[in-house]
């Protein structure tokens, strides 16, 4: 079943900047993705949409397969959504009104997309935890329907916290949840961020984020357990808390996850040695300590291009797999969706794209911020992309279990440059075998045995040659911006091994 166009859909709401933050699968495999959209005027709304799984809007959701919720006339901020066993929608993040300021924001919504007016008021929640800087970015739903929902609040004058909430199924807060429904945590006193939740198979609750161990100093990987009262977790790191660091400057994990043997993987952007943000990746065991089975003694950095890159989503397939989904730069100013899969020692799996690595282009700068596997396998995962160079639309992209589907690749006959390339949709993605990687969609023609591929956009020149009949072929991939152009000459189609080193 194809997916959109070539594999990507975008959706604009407003004709300005909308971005998705996450998204979710539904039994029936429908899609929704959640995130914020400005709504013409002043400030940004609540945005859904759903999708059937060919990537077609669901018509019976909201008005055409999208809807928008607005709290109080200002910035409203979507960051997570979570599909009850009932089918009713759960979205959370954050609302801004003129008394509080940003307050942690749920709405839930009937599977129609109507707000569901059993929830809170009229099917809306917000909740301040006393400052004017309540901004939640995780949502789960863990035992008996209650719903946790974890973020930062600040606490003083000026720092911030790991902050959780935890609601009943009809949106107030549950009272035997720390005090009054409300938690918050702190590491040594300086600035912590909650970015993402995972719950265990014992009802306990893993946060993981930014933390510092002093205020001004570089944050690193954090990660809290509570127990299912709300209270610390004393048997996990030290008092319940954890904190990893890379290479000592600005590091924050964006996602978790928990393996089926209960160990803990999280991963977000980590600093590598040349001075630019990579994917980062950590593995916990049980009680916080690091797996040193995993990676280099628990850590695995993944660099795409020798850009700025960052992981926001994190998947596990029912293999054992880990899929990561975020951003890459390329060593440019333009971003792309970036995935990369790992294997259960932390090494890529090379089985997937190249060299355990994918990158796809809508344009101009795009991005993923979240990540899901279908029932199927295929993967899917949301961001943004461009509409033009100055507004944003939600963008959604599946792949193959093993990446997007190349049926053909050229290697270059000297220096062992890749070009893979689906005949049939354009998909292409080129690696110079020295870590950059790039990939696109580009326009094919064909005319007797020669096929032509063709993709210019902004910052690439990209143009391939194939004879089918006398299986050779010749591309020319220059990226402006870097003034750079990597050519291949592969005078035999049939004898590539289509991996770098080879």
């Amino acid at each position: 079943m194809t997916f959109g166009s070539s594999g990507k859909i975008t959706t604009d709401f407003f004709n300005d900047s909308d971005a998705a933050t996450d998204i979710a699968v539904q039994p029936d495999g429908k899609i929704i993705a959640v995130g914020d959209a400005f709504n013409d005027s002043t400030s940004f709304d609540f945005a859904i949409s759903r999708y059937n799984s060919d990537g077609s809007f669901d018509t019976g959701f909201g008005s055409g397969g999208k809807l928008t919720t607005d709290f109080f006339g200002e910035g409203d901020f979507a960051t997570a959504i979570a599909i009850q066993t009932d089918g009713k929608i759960i979205a959370s993040g954050f609302a801004q009104n003129n008394k509080t300021g940003f307050d942690f924001a749920l709405t839930r919504y009937n599977v129609d997309g109507s707000l569901d007016f059993t929830f809170g008021a009229g099917g809306k929640v917000t909740t301040d935890f006393g400052s004017s800087l309540d901004t939640a970015f995780a949502l789960a739903i863990v035992s008996g329907g209650k719903i946790v929902v974890a973020g930062t609040t600040i606490v003083g004058a000026t720092l911030n916290d790991f902050a959780l909430a935890q609601y009943n199924s009809d949106g107030t807060l549950d009272s035997g949840f720390g005090l009054s429904g409300k938690i918050t945590a702190d590491f040594f006193g300086g600035n912590e961020v909650a970015h993402a939740i995972a719950i265990q198979s014992d009802g306990k609750i893993v946060a993981s984020g930014s933390s510092q161990v002093a205020a001004g100093v570089p944050t690193d990987f954090g990660l809290v357990r509570f127990n299912t009262d709300g209270s610390l977790d004393m048997t996990f790191g030290v008092n319940g808390k954890v904190m990893t660091s890379f290479s000592g400057e600005i590091e924050e994990a964006n996602a978790v996850v928990i393996q089926s043997d209960g160990k803990i993987v999280t991963t977000g952007r980590a600093w590598s040695i040349n001075g630019q943000g990579d994917f980062g990746l950590v593995r916990y065991n049980g009680d916080g300590s690091l797996d040193s089975g995993f990676g280099s003694d628990g850590k695995v950095i993944t660099d795409f291009s020798g850009g700025n890159d960052a992981a926001q989503g994190i998947v596990i397939q029912t293999d054992g797999k880990i899929v990561v989904a975020g951003s890459a730069f390329g060593g440019g100013t333009q971003g792309d969706f970036a995935l990369a899969r790992y294997n259960v020692d932390g090494s890529l799996d090379f089985t997937f794209g190249v060299g355990g690595k994918v990158t796809t282009d809508f344009g101009f700068e795009d991005g993923a911020n979240a990540i899901a596997i279908q029932a199927d396998g295929r993967i899917i995962a949301a961001g943004f992309a461009p509409d033009i160079s100055t507004s944003y639309n939600f963008a959604l992209v599946r792949y193959d279990g093993d990446g997007p589907f190349f049926n053909m690749c050229l290697q270059d006959d000297s220096n062992g440059n890749i070009l893979q390339i689906n005949t049939a949709t354009g998909n292409y993605q080129f690696t110079n075998c020295s870590g950059f990687t790039v990939g696109g969609t580009g326009t094919l023609t064909r005319k007797g045995c020669t096929i032509t591929l063709q993709h210019n956009n902004g910052d690439r020149r990209v143009l391939a040659k194939i004879d089918t009949c006398q299986k050779k072929a010749t591309a020319s991939i220059r990226l402006l911006s870097q003034g750079t152009t990597f050519t291949i000459t592969d005078r035999n189609t049939a004898n590539n091994n289509c991996a770098c080193g080879n």
